[in-house]
């Protein structure tokens, strides 16, 4: 018979050790192992492992030839090439048939033994799944790990990763568990396959205990954790756990299973594998966390930028943003509209071309730079683009960089004092006006005694007098010059007085119907036409009856003096309803004339008290109207028509009764 493997002596004998002492030397290898004889190509011994994987006792093995179990390497004997690599590292890839006549596919190495080969240790290593693949799926496989870091977020990434690494382990089942810092627990994030045997979760203490350091087993030494129990239950080939860390400190673990029954050449493979795989899941954690906190950063950033953008765009204040260089920046539109200038005229220029007035600014600015706040600067004035003065109040904050201590910039807040100043002016005058209007009141006051005695005086003389005296007309005369001081007296009183109104409901149709009717006689003798116009549905009126019918006295009183001159003409009342800004319902009543009309230069005065264009007019009656007005909560104005004058007076209204 030709030699199983190489050329040897026609007769061989054994070593001095027994056959069962050989099998307990095998016993030593933990993957499957058998003794052959080189020339006879007979099993010597069989180990454990090959035992458990062949279904032969060692007894049978012993019987059998290497044929019967690897009925393929009768073509190794023939070809040299087959023959030298299954003395590789490597091994060749063979099929073993089990006593059951169930084919596995193995990897088979074989290694001389003794003097001149006379026994030949054959080495098997069942082959895992991803020792099936071709060289385009291993390919594939890594690409996909690579894929990992194009996904959206962490879950998806770290199930590519598990899914490839069961392909490159040739895994029953692969894990990641994860640490997060609002839970107790370190939780299952990915899973591949039966990742169902795992647990959901496992402790913090077993997680530091036992998967501190890359792990591989079998064997499986006491204490067992919890995954380690899984693995020897499940009859796992092997199990490994790799620790995830970032800057030391582990923040999880990688653990897999192998295929139940099988073993491995190359026992450390599963170990530099998934440590790989680990670097790769760290890697992605620590990838997609910074991602996520730059994500989050630019977010915070977006957001600051929109609130700081949106306070700008709408405080009234003008904000104007000077570079440490102390050139504009940028301006918000509150400071355009102060100043006059649009943001791009002055972009880059410097400070004092556009803030111009006041030498305060600069030593506050100065200051600026090294740090220091301006909370006011009152009493300035700069220069609106079309060169007029106005008052402002400035603020100077500067924008320091925590890391540098240098300003990033500095802003100069610019509140315009203009509305203020006008409103103090208004305010004093209104106090001045109070006072005349006290004193006013108190000499009207004075005075009424006197002229009521000149009065009665007259009307002695007038009783005394004969009847054809002959200055009898000097004493009418003065009897009219005292109704006409009467008369003002009594206008500067009710001026001055502060009437509180007694407001019901009314219609107030009905209360102008009565005035002209008044006024009928009177406007008929100067040729004055008069109409009332109202639309239908038109509201109550909520105010005094007799107060406002002062008001309407008033105007037209006005209006028949006016078109007096123009020797007739037309009065004309319309009355609509409205409604208010707020939804609140309203009338609006205007009084037009045909008369004469108000000089434009006069328009804006003629609510003022005493101001008249009137020979022997007081000025006090539109004055008097707009005051009756205003307590009502009410406004009235007048424009100027091409042929006389429109009063516009608007009310608020009531619906009901109440």
């Amino acid at each position: 018979m030709a030699p199983f493997l190489s050329k040897s002596p026609q007769t061989a004998s054994p070593e001095n050790l027994s056959l069962e002492e050989i099998s307990h030397i095998l016993d030593v290898i933990e993957w499957p192992a058998m003794l052959v004889s080189n020339h006879e190509s007979r099993i010597e011994a069989g180990n454990l492992a090959l035992v458990e994987l062949s279904g032969y006792t060692r007894e049978e093995l012993r019987r059998l030839k290497v044929e019967r179990l690897f009925p393929d390497i009768v073509k190794l004997r023939d070809r040299g090439t087959h023959r030298l690599s299954l003395h590789s590292r490597e091994g060749v890839n063979i099929t073993l048939i089990t006593r059951r006549n169930r084919e596995v596919k193995i990897n088979l190495r074989a290694k001389k033994i003794g003097h001149q080969a006379q026994f030949i240790l054959l080495e098997i290593a069942p082959l895992l799944e991803n020792q099936h693949q071709s060289e385009s799926d291993n390919i594939e496989t890594r690409i996909r790990l690579i894929t990992a870091f194009q996904e959206p977020n962490l879950e998806i990434a770290l199930n590519t990763i598990v899914q490839a690494g069961q392909k490159i382990l040739g895994a029953k089942s692969v894990v990641i568990y994860k640490t997060f810092s609002n839970h107790p627990i370190v939780k299952k994030v990915a899973a591949a396959d039966d990742g169902q045997l795992f647990p959901s979760s496992i402790s913090t203490s077993d997680l530091i205990t036992y998967f501190g350091e890359p792990a591989l087993s079998p064997p499986y030494p006491p204490p067992l954790s919890p995954l380690h129990e899984i693995a020897l239950k499940s009859k796992a080939s092997f199990f490994v756990a790799v620790p995830l860390k970032k800057e030391n400190n582990v923040i999880g673990v990688i653990a897999a299973l192998g295929p139940r029954g099988t073993a491995s050449l190359e026992r450390k493979a599963p170990l530099l594998r998934t440590k790989f795989l680990a670097h790769t899941a760290e890697g992605i954690i620590d990838y997609l966390g910074r991602i996520e906190n730059l994500q989050q950063q630019v977010t915070q950033e977006t957001a600051a930028n929109i609130v700081e953008s949106n306070i700008s765009q709408h405080i009234p204040e003008g904000v104007i943003y000077l570079n440490p260089d102390l050139t504009i920046q940028k301006i918000n539109p509150a400071a355009e509209l102060i100043l006059g200038y649009a943001q791009e005229e002055i972009l880059e220029r410097p400070f004092d071309e556009v803030l111009i007035g006041t030498d305060r600014l600069f030593p506050c600015l100065r200051e600026a730079l090294g740090g220091v706040s301006t909370s006011k600067l009152s009493n300035l004035k700069l220069h609106h683009r079309d060169g007029n003065a106005f008052p402002v109040e400035i603020k100077v904050i500067p924008v320091m960089n925590p890391q540098t201590g240098y300003p990033l910039r500095i802003l100069v807040f610019l509140h315009d004092m203009s509305k203020e100043e006008k409103f103090r002016i208004q305010t004093q005058h209104l106090e001045q006006r109070a006072l005349v209007g006290d004193m006013n009141a108190i000499f009207a006051h004075e005075i009424r005694n006197p002229i009521n005695n000149i009065t009665s005086g007259i009307q002695l003389l007038e009783r005394i007098l004969p009847e054809d005296f002959s200055n009898k007309e000097v004493i009418n005369g003065i009897q009219h010059d005292c109704d006409r001081l009467t008369h003002i007296v009594k206008t500067i009183l009710n001026y001055s007085r502060a009437q509180s109104p007694y407001k019901t409901s009314f219609n107030l149709p009905d209360l102008v119907k009565q005035i002209l009717s008044r006024w009928h006689p009177r406007l008929k003798r100067i040729g004055i036409e008069h109409h009332l116009e109202v639309s239908q549905e038109l509201p109550k009126v909520f105010g005094d009856r007799r107060a406002l019918g002062q008001v309407f006295t008033n105007l037209i009183a006005n209006a028949a003096q006016a078109m007096k001159k123009t020797e007739g003409g037309i009065l004309a009342v319309r009355m609509y309803p409205i409604q208010k800004l707020s939804g609140e319902p309203a009338l609006k009543i205007d009084v037009l004339d045909t008369g004469s009309g108000i000089p434009e230069s006069a328009q804006e005065h003629i609510f003022e008290p005493f101001f008249t264009t009137k020979a022997e007019g007081t000025g006090l009656g539109l004055s008097i109207t707009k005051q009756i007005i205003t307590r009502h909560k009410g406004c009235i104005s007048v424009s100027h028509l091409p042929e006389g004058t429109v009063f516009h007076i608007t009310l608020p209204a009531t619906e009901s009764e109440e």
